[in-house]
């Protein structure tokens, strides 16, 4: 049997043993390995970092996904605490001054599939990019390899053709404008490309070059954010027949009438225009609507289109006829009143002229002048059928029939002013 001094001894051992297996709050010691504390100085071991990110481009939603492999912390718990992505547009990488990711995925248990998408970055550049992670003491990892994309730039085509013939221009030559400038002769087909730009501002100006026949020079700019096809209409330079101007592109642009002026070509979207001409002969003998569908006519033979076509009843959207006395006609032989629709186009047009005309070829250049005033025609210097003064000539000039050509051969709604009206090579 021990002693009473043995006893003692060994109570105050097992007292001791148990002070010892108790916290600093006297409470029992835990017995589970969850992570510690933010900033418990008692891990000081770094989690694993990401080594096999992978950097993909994805065409359909314009965006880069980011993939890696969740790794690991250390052997206190199986997963790390954050991530810290970063990622920039020149090499090499540098961490401190490079752009992070403010939403990065929260880390999933190791070995899971991760992914975060970096939504619409710079089309044409190069993405550079690493990780980092931190467990949650703090500790970080060693920055993972730096991983590298060429993020597929922006296509811009231009397709120039000749607006009377359709045809592709070949030979012409074309300077575009990015970052940097680029020049370009056109092919047989009439293109230009320029793939894999980053976007933003592209300035593009084409002229004759070595193409066969002159053209006027085109030249302006456009943001490019997406792939961009551009039609080109390249509008031949034509001599004019009139000593006051060089070329038909020039009297066009003196002739055009557009809603709130500017030259952005707004002419009918629908051709032939459909007129109505009551039946009249006025108490001279004039048959005013006879004279009428033989101005409408004259204009189609002389251009070789059909502008006009003539309908039983006041169109919805077109030209009608209206023979007036003096008497609400004050001074004016004939006028036209304009309608347009909502966009600036024309939607409908009203002739009006006096019904007490005695000379058949006075009334038959008014009318024809009048329906050059419908497919918005402006006043020309004397000479032409558009002459504001009197007397009018008794025929439709050769060089209204080619702006009237050029005219409808050029696309509705394009911006004359980015043309050059020089008619010099």
């Amino acid at each position: 049997m021990p002693s009473r001094l043995q006893r003692y001894v060994g109570a105050t051992a097992l007292m001791l043993a148990a002070c010892l297996a108790c916290d600093e709050g006297g409470g029992p010691a835990s017995t589970t390995q969850g992570p510690p504390p933010p900033g418990d100085t008692t891990d000081t071991v770094a989690p694993q970092t990401v080594g096999d990110l992978v950097l993909t481009w994805r065409d359909a939603s314009k965006d880069v996904e980011f993939a890696w492999t969740a790794p690991r912390d250390d052997d206190k718990t199986n997963r790390v605490a954050r991530y810290d992505i970063r990622y920039a547009y020149a090499f090499p990488l540098d961490w401190d001054l490079s752009a992070a990711v403010t939403d990065p995925p929260a880390p999933e248990p190791e070995g899971t599939p991760q992914t975060y998408t970096l939504p619409a970055p710079p089309r044409g550049r190069d993405l550079y990019t690493a990780v980092r992670t931190y467990d949650a003491a703090g500790n970080p990892s060693l920055v993972g390899p730096v991983t590298h994309l060429h993020i597929p730039g922006l296509r811009f085509e231009a397709v120039c053709a000749d607006v009377l013939t359709a045809s592709p221009v070949q030979g012409l030559d074309a300077l575009l404008t990015t970052s940097t400038p680029w020049n370009f002769t056109t092919g047989a087909d009439g293109r230009i490309v320029l793939d894999d730009i980053t976007g933003g501002t592209v300035g593009i100006r084409i002229e004759t070059g070595s193409a066969a026949s002159r053209y006027h020079a085109f030249e302006s700019s456009l943001i490019l954010d997406d792939d961009t096809v551009l039609s080109v209409p390249m509008i031949p330079v034509i001599a004019a027949d009139s000593p006051i101007y060089l070329s038909t592109f020039q009297i066009l642009l003196d002739a055009l009438v557009t809603a709130g002026g500017g030259q952005v070509l707004k002419r009918w979207n629908t051709y032939p225009i459909p007129f109505y001409a009551p039946a009249y002969v006025n108490g001279n003998g004039l048959d005013y609507t006879a004279l009428a569908r033989q101005a409408a006519a004259q204009w189609n033979l002389r251009t070789g289109l059909e502008v006009f076509v003539e309908v039983p009843a006041i169109p919805a959207s077109g030209i009608e006829f209206q023979f007036l006395p003096r008497s609400s006609m004050g001074i004016q032989n004939g006028l036209t009143e304009h309608q347009n629709d909502a966009a600036g186009y024309p939607s409908g047009e009203r002739i009006k002229i006096v019904n007490d005309f005695s000379d058949p070829v006075k009334l038959y250049a008014i009318l024809m002048h009048e329906l050059g005033h419908t497919i918005r025609l402006d006043h020309l210097p004397a000479g032409f059928i558009m002459f504001g003064g009197q007397p009018l000539p008794t025929d439709i000039t050769d060089d209204e029939v080619r702006v009237v050509q050029m005219m409808l051969a050029i696309p509705n709604g394009t911006d004359l002013s980015v043309y050059d009206t020089a008619a010099t090579p």
